[in-house]
């Protein structure tokens, strides 16, 4: 029971693996195939579907993944702290460095925009759920949202430019850049 357990496990990662990579180099997911995927995980077609009724579920998996662990970290916030304390941040940057080389290839082609606005709106919603999470308090609507469209586009921003290579710095310390400007923006 283990073994087989560990053998589907190796198995997703395969997958996964191997629609990142395809990924990469197509630029496009309408440019793979579940053969394609199959063939560089070194994998049969029935291994595939056990994992996945279709291409399509593979990628849902992927950012639905993305999307939750980055909303679960938010609305586990503390309602009487900042922005993205630090224990927050941490919860963030842990799941991006769990999947960093998969992320790395994925947000590198030119799929992403659905799911980088479904981070937004995500990211967004928790934002203005808690009324001290946003830096700083104001009454005014507009400048609300104003403030949270800010916070969460620098924030995705900030990772997508990350993943693109255009930040030389490790997930680590992009991590204590972005805690040490809240720290000072808080104060």
């Amino acid at each position: 029971m283990a073994k087989e357990y560990r053998n589907a496990i190796r198995s997703r990662k395969q997958i996964r693996l191997a629609f990142a990579n395809l990924l990469a180099e197509k630029g496009s997911i309408n440019k793979i195939s579940v053969k394609e995927i199959v063939e560089r995980a070194d994998i049969s077609k029935s291994t595939f579907y056990a994992h996945y009724t279709d291409l399509d579920a593979l990628v849902k998996e992927i950012v639905v993944e993305m999307i939750n662990s980055i909303t679960d970290a938010i609305s586990n916030a503390n309602v009487d702290s900042n922005f993205l304390v630090e224990e927050q941040l941490n919860h963030i940057f842990d799941m991006l460095k769990e999947h960093d080389e998969e992320y790395k290839l994925i947000l590198k082609c030119s799929y992403p925009k659905e799911f980088i606005d479904m981070y937004r709106e995500k990211l967004s919603f928790y934002i203005d759920k808690y009324p001290n999470m946003a830096l700083y308090e104001t009454n005014n609507n507009e400048e609300r949202k104003a403030v949270i469209h800010f916070i969460t586009a620098g924030l995705i921003e900030t990772v997508l430019l990350y993943y693109n290579g255009k930040i030389k710095v490790t997930l680590d310390e992009l991590r204590n850049i972005i805690e040490n400007f809240l720290r000072r923006a808080a104060n």
